[in-house]
């Protein structure tokens, strides 16, 4: 069932990175921390299936997904959404994601206060544009909760309601991400001209 599951959220990260594909530097930041998200998703599969030794690998490329990718996409959002298309801007959020990851790795804490950061940024994005985009907020209201109910309560070894918490962490990961994708949905896909 785990695989099952960690199959789902690669599937869901992948629509989420096709609903997040723009033409310019923006992409950068949101596929970069979609493609981590499903890579370790599908190392998930692997290792839940037929390849327990890719225990490690998974593990390594989650956290990297923790720590750079959640950011990333958020910022990569916010970004869209403020039809900001300096690549010099993008570049320097890049690096400094890039710098605090590889600094602050292992470290809990951080990765926690990156992830509170990220659905700060996807709420800040989501009433900042509501006017614009009327309909944002509820998507992105619906991802912050399963994403932070997720991470914070179901990410750990244990069963709730006789159900293996890493499933339930899994199931509400996979929906916080389909609700992100909606989001990118409301986005012009181009640069407006006015």
């Amino acid at each position: 069932m785990l695989a099952l599951f960690d199959f789902l959220v690669a599937v869901v990260a992948g629509f989420a990175l096709f609903k997040a594909r723009r033409r310019d530097a923006r992409d950068v930041l949101a596929a970069l921390g979609y493609v981590l998200i499903a890579l370790a998703a599908l190392l998930g599969t692997l290792r839940f299936t037929f390849f327990p030794q890719l225990a490690p690998a998974h593990q390594f490329v989650s956290q990297c997904a923790s720590i750079y990718g959640i950011p990333a996409i958020a910022v990569g959002f916010f970004l869209a959404a403020e039809e900001r298309h300096e690549q010099w801007l993008s570049l320097a959020v890049g690096v400094a994601l890039t710098g605090l990851s590889i600094l602050f790795f292992s470290n809990k804490v951080v990765t926690l206060a990156m992830g509170i950061a990220a659905q700060c940024v996807w709420l800040f994005s989501a009433f900042r544009f509501h006017r614009v985009f009327p309909k944002l907020p509820a998507p992105v209201i619906a991802s912050v909760v399963c994403v932070s109910v997720a991470g914070l309560l179901f990410n750990k070894p244990g069963a709730t309601f006789g159900m293996h918490n890493l499933n339930i962490f899994h199931g509400l990961l996979a929906l916080g991400l389909m609700q992100q994708a909606l989001a990118w949905g409301f986005l012009p896909k181009q640069r407006q001209r006015f």
